[in-house]
């Protein structure tokens, strides 16, 4: 499945993100290629030697989310991803009610590459819950000028919140 990921204000050097999500047999795990495409020298990628996980406020700089939540409680998992390899992933018991940070799991999985017009990132994640169950998708885009972009599924009116379930999309059976 193909979903175009928009941005919440236009940005003149971005041509285009969409991310491509398979989900496995059951639901077991969800793989999500991130796509960018445009003027790619004009983001700020960070570069870090020895990744990190934990609570590192990685939306405040170029990173990758994906929030997976059930279909049955507003119970919902937040991954945040930089390209730099840090990694972050919360549980939230409600909407921005986060119950703790938690380790990345084992079989979670990253990956980048990218050119001067192009970049792919592959996040491989188990996924907390059987089909069906929402899946939001994001990428914030820290540019050379130190300016945030949003990129969402959809946005709210006044501001990106990438946390409401309203802009995420029920994955009901498996994508291949």
């Amino acid at each position: 499945m193909n979903l175009s990921l928009l941005p919440f204000r236009p940005v003149k050097y971005i041509e285009d993100i969409f991310c491509t999500v398979i989900v496995g047999s059951k639901g077991k795990i969800v793989s999500i290629c991130y796509n960018i495409k445009g003027g790619i020298e004009n983001i700020y990628w960070p570069k870090k030697m020895n990744p990190e996980h934990g609570d590192n406020e990685l939306w405040r700089s170029t990173c990758f989310e994906c929030f997976i939540g059930s279909s049955c409680t507003p119970e919902y998992y937040e991954y945040n991803q930089s390209p730099d390899g840090d990694s972050a992933c919360y549980k939230f018991s409600d909407y921005r009610n986060r119950q703790s940070a938690f380790d990345r799991p084992s079989d979670y999985a990253f990956s980048l590459t990218a050119d001067e017009y192009e970049c792919h990132a592959r996040i491989d994640i188990p996924s907390p819950y059987t089909l069906p169950f929402y899946l939001g998708l994001a990428v914030i885009i820290k540019d050379r000028r130190n300016e945030l972009h949003y990129f969402g599924l959809s946005h709210p009116n006044d501001a990106p919140d990438f946390h409401l379930r309203s802009h995420q999309k029920l994955i009901v059976k498996d994508v291949i």
